[in-house]
């Protein structure tokens, strides 16, 4: 069997994360990315082209298995930030976008790569100013186009750049095996993540609001009388995500789906990163265990800090000051926050799913799998989103 059959082993379909590291590295661009039925992206090989050199296995997660051999003890924290301008913008506790901003002030010759929402899509876009990193805030909860950012970051790495990557667990790995080699001044944070939608998905649902949208938010402080954020899908014809319609995750396919975890990619049921074993210095996320801490800001929103990695110790240490937290009793977390303990279930019906996105208008698609609002929900949505 030759290299090129084993190339196209490797890439399985319900393994492969859509990272995109085998086209970016191959040298004869043998390799390009293509949306798929399920409205994810996948490698597509010209075997006209290829040369079979290898290249793309060795950037591969499918073919190097993340292996955690860490020495440094995980520090963990229940923690928000002190900066609430970030706050405010932020999906839980505003750690992302405080230690963001502080690493571009703190370091000179930095940037942070995070991703955001422009022209219609999520894609990983490159900020190097302070004042710029609340467009890099709030969660996107869809799969986010690396597209070439990875080239990029080491160029900026070579030319002696302090460099701060968030992405999924999935993704900050697809970025130390494309660099190949660790960087001093290359720090990343990892989100706890349950699995990421399609993007495809995500366009279809977003037209029939009927308008561009210029910007959009997944969860919401603004709108509340209590300040923990909801699950509420904003979309706006301006570059405000806070002013323009609104609608309860509930109410919305793509969003309903999403937190049924039945619309997920493929590779999200088997993956690798669902637990403590993290593979960035930093991993953030919502606090789930938080009723645990009563007397910590308990009407706001929270967030889990794992520090670990010598790195990660380093980037907290420098940055600590800049939070209220407490040490985090991890193992308490990890029971009620499953994305720690294991991969999202996979749906029986999932082919089904996939199918009736890809087949049904997003009409059909809101009758099928949007939900009903109970009494609870109502009451919230007459008051907090009708009600000026």
């Amino acid at each position: 069997m030759n290299k090129q059959n084993n190339i196209l082993e490797v890439i399985k379909k319900n393994k492969c994360v859509g990272c995109g590291n085998c086209m970016n590295i191959c040298p004869n661009k043998a390799i390009d990315m293509y949306y798929e039925k399920d409205g994810f992206l996948y490698p597509q090989i010209d075997s006209k082209k290829c040369i079979s050199c290898g290249k793309c296995i060795k950037v591969c997660q499918i073919a190097e298995k993340y292996n955690s051999c860490k020495d440094t003890k995980i520090e963990s924290y229940i923690a928000i930030t002190k900066d609430k301008r970030v706050y405010i913008n932020a999906a839980s506790g505003g750690i992302f976008g405080t230690l963001a901003k502080r690493f571009l002030i703190e370091f000179q010759n930095s940037c942070v790569v995070g991703a955001t929402y422009i022209n219609g899509k999520v894609l990983h876009f490159i900020v190097n100013k302070s004042d710029d990193i609340h467009i890099l805030q709030n969660s996107k909860y869809v799969q986010s186009d690396l597209n070439s950012v990875f080239v990029n970051i080491r160029k900026r790495l070579d030319n002696q750049q302090y460099v701060l990557f968030s992405g999924t667990p999935c993704q900050v790995y697809a970025l130390k095996l494309f660099l190949h080699k660790d960087y001093e001044r290359l720090f990343t944070i990892d989100l706890i993540c349950h699995g990421v939608p399609s993007p495809l998905f995500l366009e279809k649902d977003l037209k029939a609001y009927g308008f561009e949208i210029k910007a959009l938010s997944f969860r919401n402080k603004k709108f509340f009388f209590k300040s923990r954020s909801k699950f509420i899908l904003s979309v706006s014809k301006s570059d405000n995500r806070f002013c323009g319609k609104k609608i309860m995750y509930n109410r919305d396919p793509f969003y309903s789906l999403f937190t049924s975890n039945l619309s997920f990619r493929e590779s999200c049921y088997n993956c690798n990163f669902a637990n403590i074993n993290r593979v960035g210095d930093v991993t953030i996320g919502d606090c789930d265990s938080y009723r645990l801490y009563p007397d910590f800001h308990m009407n706001e929103a929270t967030s889990t800090v794992l520090v670990n990695s010598d790195k990660g110790k380093f980037l907290w240490g420098k940055m600590h000051e800049y939070f209220e937290f407490r040490e985090l009793d991890l193992y308490k977390e990890v029971e009620v926050n499953t994305q720690l303990q294991k991969p999202s279930k996979y749906p029986e019906n999932y082919q089904d799913i996939i199918e009736d996105i890809n087949s049904m208008d997003i009409g059909y698609l809101h009758k099928k799998y949007s939900r009903p609002n109970d009494i609870r929900e109502k009451i919230a949505l007459i008051k907090e989103l009708i009600l000026p």
